[in-house]
C-alpha cells in the first residue's frame, strides 16, 4: 500500500509543477479538508469544529481587500460508516459578497489499512452586490446612482472522495458546481457549465524521522478549464506532535508559510502567511490565514494524533 500511494503521490507532484496559477480558496487544505472535500466529513473519528479568517493585499490596507470567513463541523454517525458535517464558507471582495452552506454527506468504507470515503454536499450559495458601498470618484455618475443593490440565491453541489490510513491520505473532489458573474447592467447571470468546474487532487503523508520528529509532504493540484492548473507542493516539519512549522510552493512563485501549535491534542491553532515574488508583492503585500480547530474527544481505537 505504501509503494502504491508513494507511486500516487509522484504523479500529482509531476503533474503540478508545470502548470500556471490559480487562486486559492485556502491555504488550510490540510488542516480543514471539508472545504475542498464533502468526503472528508467524519474523518477525524470524533466531533470536530474548525473556524478560520483569510485576509489578503495587506499592504493595500484599504476597504473591500479580499477577505474569507470558514466555520465547519463534522462527526462520524455511531455506526462509523456514515459521517456528517456542515461547511459555511463567507467570501468578500469589493461589493461583492458570496456566502455558501453545504450539509456533507459521506458514506465510509474499510478498505485495506485504511478507509475510503465517498462524500457529496448540497446547499445554498447567495450572492450579493452592493453598488451603494463603492465610494464613487465621479458623485454625478448617473449610472452609478441608478445601480441597486442586489442579492441571488443558487443551490450549490460538491462531490468527492477520500482516502486515508494511518500516515497517509489522497483524494480527488469538485468543491462548488454553480458558478457565477456580474452582468454589463450590474445583475447576476449563474450557470452549471463543466467548463467552469475547480477539480482537485491531494494527497500527502507523514514520514517518521526520529522519536519526536515527523514529516509530512503534501501536494495539491487545482484544475480550471479556463484558466488551466494550479500546484501547492509543501512539507511541514512536526516535533514532539506539538509544533508544526512548514513552507509550501505555489505555482507562478507564490509561497505560504505554516506555523501550527497544538496546545493539547484537541486543540490548535494555525497561522498562515504568503508572500509573491516581485512586483505584486511589492503592490499588494501578503495574505494572512488564521484558524482555531477543536476535536472534542478522541474515540479509544485511534492510535496517536493525525495531522489530516
Amino acid at each position: 500500500m505504501r509503494k502504491i500511494f508513494l507511486l500516487h503521490f509522484a504523479i500529482i507532484i509531476s503533474t503540478c509543477l508545470a502548470y500556471p496559477q490559480l487562486f486559492p480558496l485556502s491555504d488550510q487544505y490540510i488542516t480543514n479538508g471539508l472545504a475542498i472535500n464533502p468526503a472528508y466529513a467524519g474523518s477525524e473519528d470524533a466531533l470536530s469544529f474548525y473556524i478560520g479568517h483569510r485576509n489578503q493585499w495587506t499592504k493595500l490596507n484599504i476597504n473591500g481587500a479580499p477577505k474569507t470567513n470558514t466555520a465547519a463541523i463534522h462527526s462520524p454517525l455511531g455506526n462509523e460508516r456514515i459521517g456528517l458535517g456542515l461547511l459555511i464558507i463567507n467570501d468578500n471582495i469589493g461589493n461583492y459578497s458570496k456566502t455558501t452552506i453545504l450539509g456533507n454527506y459521506a458514506y465510509i468504507i474499510e478498505m485495506g489499512e485504511g478507509r475510503m470515503s465517498l462524500g457529496i454536499g448540497i446547499g445554498v450559495s447567495v450572492y450579493s452586490l452592493n453598488w451603494q458601498d463603492l465610494d464613487m470618484a465621479d458623485e454625478i455618475d448617473n449610472l452609478m446612482q441608478q445601480a441597486v443593490n442586489e442579492k441571488e440565491n443558487s443551490p450549490n453541489f460538491s462531490a468527492g472522495f477520500y482516502y486515508h490510513g494511518k500516515d497517509y491520505f489522497y483524494g480527488f473532489s469538485i468543491p462548488l458546481f454553480f458558478s457565477n458573474s456580474s452582468t454589463s447592467t450590474g445583475s447576476l447571470d449563474f450557470s452549471n457549465d463543466i467548463a467552469d468546474y475547480n477539480y482537485h487532487a491531494v494527497g500527502g503523508y507523514t514520514f517518521k524521522l526520529d522519536s519526536k520528529l515527523k514529516l509530512l509532504p503534501t501536494a495539491l493540484a487545482k484544475y480550471y478549464l479556463n484558466n488551466g492548473f494550479q500546484a501547492d507542493i509543501g512539507a511541514q516539519l512536526i516535533y514532539n506532535d506539538k509544533i508544526s512549522a512548514g513552507i509550501t510552493y505555489r505555482s507562478k512563485n507564490e509561497i505560504s508559510t505554516l506555523l501550527q501549535i497544538a496546545f493539547t491534542p484537541q486543540l490548535k491553532l494555525t497561522y498562515n502567511y504568503d508572500i509573491s515574488t516581485g512586483i505584486k508583492f511589492q503592490t499588494l503585500g501578503g495574505s494572512h490565514e488564521i484558524s482555531l480547530k477543536f476535536i472534542l474527544d478522541f474515540r479509544s481505537r485511534v492510535i496517536g494524533p493525525r495531522f489530516f
